[in-house]
């Protein structure tokens, strides 16, 4: 059973009322269950409503009273009903009639279906942005052809495929990018569907067009690793422990960039990471330890982050925000133990100019992840283990980061002598 999304009012959090049917025994009572804690005492109440529905003696009447009572109960909810302390609402005597929860999910229109569930996503800001260019590319395409207004049940894959082709076209957007912004839109209309109780989404089989490795995430070779480290290891050594930080643990450019010196346990030698949505500095609620292997641990030891205040970010800037540098003008206190986070842009600016730029590397910064992968590969690490290091849920994204020909390198090496 999918976990339900707990939303607020104003005396607490509640979660999406449920069905409870005892697989649809007749002879069991059913009820409607959702959770509430109240804000003022933290108390999690769990709530068992049987709202007269076993007063119906067939499955379908018990269904449809369930569910109408489920879509009047969620109602009351954001009408800020306090469910522990106030009497229960009353069921309109013309329930019968009453569209149902899935049914009024049915006859949106598409758009504002897609924009609905948006508004229930928890993002992070750049996700959040991402996904309100896409949605306002779509809506865009759908308007110049007109079918802005094709309800959630009439939506076919040809009407989805369709706009798409007339975003690419107003838009002139790269095979990357509408690959990136249909993905977007699937998983919107997915869920909408999912609402709407349409057992399959017009937009699931839709594939994504067929887009040739760039150089960019390509790893940089041992010769170019070779690079980066005598460049920066001497003369701007704290970009460099920054850059190791990816390389070594798979935590993600910008998500490093947000890492302060309390999520340092220095007893175990680990990263221990709990989203803070004010920092962005994870995209899962998953609480993650990220071990620290002793090359990067020396690394770290040499910033001497014991000496600061632990809600210093590791990699931060001197300056405030919204008052410029203060005081200190030598931009190589950059990446160093400060009290402002530094943007992933200055990250990328910095690489680009004393790596690309200097030695016609073609590879971006966050391919040291990439090479970070390869090489554990390489060294005979498990895909399983380095899975866990980079906290994916499944080996399939792992294999993502490896180069291509990472297979022929290990059946080169552990191949045995005839």
């Amino acid at each position: 059973m999918k976990k339900s999304t707990r939303k607020n009012n104003h005396w607490g959090s509640y979660t999406t009322p449920k069905l409870v049917t005892c697989k649809k025994n007749l002879q069991k009572k059913w009820f409607l269950k959702f959770y509430f804690t109240d804000k003022s005492t933290g108390i999690k109440h769990t709530v068992a409503l049987k709202c007269g529905i076993n007063y119906e003696h067939t499955i379908k009447g018990r269904m449809d009273i369930g569910k109408a009572w489920m879509f009047i109960i969620l109602d009351q909810l954001q009408r800020d009903w306090h469910p522990i302390r106030d009497t229960y609402p009353d069921l309109p005597a013309d329930v019968s009639q009453k569209k149902l929860p899935h049914e009024i999910w049915q006859n949106k229109t598409f758009c504002k279906a897609i924009n609905e569930i948006f508004s229930e996503k928890k993002l992070s800001k750049n996700s959040k942005n991402c996904y309100r260019l896409a949605i306002d590319y779509f809506e865009e395409a759908a308007t110049a052809l007109d079918l802005q207004d094709v309800k959630l049940i009439d939506l076919k894959r040809s009407t989805i495929l369709t706009i798409f082709d007339a975003y690419k076209l107003i838009r002139e957007a790269p095979d990357k990018q509408y690959n990136k912004n249909l993905g977007y839109i699937k998983s919107l209309i997915s869920k909408a569907c999912e609402y709407a109780e349409i057992e399959n989404s017009p937009a699931m089989k839709i594939k994504s067009l067929s887009v040739p490795e760039g150089r960019g995430f390509i790893p940089p070779t041992d010769e170019e690793k070779a690079i980066i480290r005598q460049t920066l290891e001497q003369d701007d050594p704290y970009f460099f422990t920054y850059l190791m930080v990816i390389y070594y643990t798979g935590i993600r450019a910008d998500e490093t960039l947000s890492l302060q010196i309390r999520d340092l346990d220095r007893i175990k030698k680990q990263f221990v990471i709990i989203k803070d949505d004010e920092r962005e500095n994870a995209k899962t609620d998953n609480k993650r330890t990220v071990p620290i292997v002793d090359h990067l641990w020396e690394l770290l030891e040499r910033m001497e982050l014991h000496k600061y205040p632990r809600e210093y970010f590791i990699f931060g800037s001197p300056g405030m925000p919204g008052r410029g540098w203060t005081g200190v003008k030598d931009k190589s206190m950059y990446f160093t133990p400060n009290p402002t986070k530094i943007k992933r842009d200055t990250a990328t600016r910095r690489f680009k100019a004393k790596i690309k730029d200097a030695f016609g590397i073609e590879c971006h910064m966050y391919a040291m992840k990439h090479k970070g992968a390869d090489d554990k590969k390489i060294a005979g690490m498990k895909t399983d283990a380095i899975r866990g290091l980079f906290g994916h849920t499944h080996t399939a994204m792992t294999e993502k980061y490896f180069s291509e020909n990472i297979h022929e390198e290990e059946i080169r090496r552990l191949t045995p002598k005839f």
